[in-house]
């Protein structure tokens, strides 16, 4: 899916009053800024509460968390930016999505946006009613900066590096971490060179010598005399005091360029506020991903997880970012208690959102066991489920199947499939409760990704055939209009 950008600059003009702008949107821009009263010690106070107050899901965080977002959403969101807002989502089509660039000053930059509620939306909605939850909208910061990332030739490189305690204590769970999103990398194992270090002393310097296409740090960040700074290990002193060893975001900076960085990750409490990523950005980093005040491990790995999944398997950071959120939402659906799928901060001033092959492309390698299915089902049934489904146009593919089934034929149409799949010895279980999101549109997004990374798109297409003819008629139409690659 890509993205088309909704451009929203907002900056204090004078105590009390704030300026917005929508500087470009799908449906036009804004000749003149206008003022809206703010009252920014009431936003600090919230702010402060999301820094202090841990996001369990009960009836107070509830009231707090829709009435925050309510205030939020009075600052960006007065009526005439709010209904350019709603215009654009209703004039983008289902091939593309919205991405809300948020373009703050230093005065509005750290405030939680992505709690913003959705001004017309009654209390009764609850996750409904937050922006950054809807399947459709992608949320960054930053102003748009003209320039694509550099294509790597040959095997790229990730640095992964943890703080420990002394003694290499891992009570921030870096091992842990790492051990699942190296899991999730790996559809892009054969791209992607992963590495653990020990963040303490020099070891970060001297691995960011060697060129890095992404890192990643586990751990603690904060900020001391207006500088940020990571924690590289923390220790007890001769005072019987814990004492950080810090690594200052200015310096860091400079390595994470100097290395050819394009994503850095930074999976540490604090580390999306403007002290610590401002030297980032200022160094030309396309990307970075921090966190707002304070998050659990649990949240992180997940959130973590479920990111870089998305990015290995070709799909954008702006996709992997929302489906990420998505995870978590699932999750306090499924009645835990965490609420910190608003805690993740994207600043994107790239314009180029992809960080491996596109969804689809031919080299976009397939997980060990994805590949076993394919050539099992190759030997057994050659022809059935190979349908060059890689070259599809997918977002063409989704369109057609949203347009003509509900959510209940839908689910029947799985089991249709599925039943296909197991009389193949195919592996994989292909079910709509397993696929996260709400909306029809996910569930179809979910069902065509199960499908096509294990190649098996024609398994759909032969389901459908039978029983749907005007489905299969437009689906026809859709693969009479590719052209079949020469080295299928």
């Amino acid at each position: 899916m890509d993205f088309i950008d909704f451009e929203l600059r907002a900056w204090l003009s004078e105590p009390g009053q704030v300026h917005v702008i929508v500087h470009s949107s799908p449906v036009g821009d804004m000749s003149r800024p206008i003022s809206v009263t703010c009252d920014i010690d009431r936003l600090r106070d919230f702010q402060q509460g999301f820094t202090k107050f841990f996001w369990y899901d009960n009836a107070e965080a509830r009231k707090h968390l829709i009435d925050m977002g309510r205030v939020l959403s009075e600052v960006l969101l007065p009526t005439q930016v709010y209904s350019l807002l709603t215009r654009s989502l209703e004039h983008v089509n289902p091939e593309f999505g919205l991405r809300i660039r948020l373009c703050l000053d230093e005065h509005l930059l750290d405030m939680p946006w992505e709690y913003m509620y959705s001004p017309d939306a009654p209390d009764e909605s609850w996750l409904d009613g937050f922006l950054a939850l809807n399947p459709l909208i992608s949320m960054v910061r930053g102003a748009p900066r003209r320039a694509r990332n550099p294509k790597v030739l040959g095997r790229r490189r990730m640095l992964f590096a943890g703080a420990f305690w002394s003694g290499e204590k891992d009570e921030w769970h870096t091992r842990e971490e790492y051990k699942e999103l190296s899991t999730a990398l790996k559809p892009v194992e054969r791209l992607l060179a992963t590495e653990f270090i020990n963040a303490a002393g020099e070891h970060i310097e001297t691995a960011l010598i060697r060129p890095a296409s992404l890192f990643h740090y586990a751990g603690h960040v904060d900020q001391k005399d207006d500088y940020g700074y990571l924690v590289q290990e923390v220790y007890e002193g001769d005072d019987k005091q814990v004492h950080f060893d810090r690594l200052y975001s200015e310096d860091i900076a400079n390595m994470l360029k100097k290395a050819g960085v394009q994503l850095a990750v930074f999976s540490a409490c604090n580390s999306g506020q403007r002290r610590f990523v401002e030297p980032l950005l200022r160094a030309g980093l396309p990307a970075v991903v921090g966190l707002q005040g304070s998050t659990s491990n649990e949240s992180a790995i997940e959130f973590f997880q479920r990111f870089y999944y998305c990015l290995a398997i070709g799909l954008s950071l702006d996709e992997g970012v929302i489906w990420a959120r998505q995870a978590l939402r699932e999750a306090n659906a499924s009645h835990k208690d965490s609420l910190e799928w608003g805690s993740f901060m994207v600043y994107m001033p790239s314009t180029d959102p992809f960080f491996f092959p596109r969804h689809g492309q031919k080299t976009l390698p397939m997980p060990q066991d994805v590949q076993g299915a394919q050539t099992k089902n190759e030997k057994k049934h050659k022809g059935k489920s190979r349908d060059n489904s890689k070259q599809l146009d997918t977002s063409k593919l989704r369109e057609i199947i949203v347009q003509r089934y509900n959510m209940d034929e839908l689910e029947l149409l799985c089991a249709d499939v599925q039943s296909s799949l197991e009389n193949d010895d195919i592996n994989g279980r292909l079910s709509l409760d397993d696929i996260a999101g709400d909306s029809l549109q996910i569930k179809v997004h979910g069902v065509i990704d199960f499908l096509q990374r294990r190649d098996c798109l024609g398994y759909l297409f032969d389901c459908i055939k039978g029983k749907r003819p005007d489905v299969d008629k437009a689906l026809q139409a859709l693969r009479g209009l590719h052209i079949e690659s020469p080295n299928r």
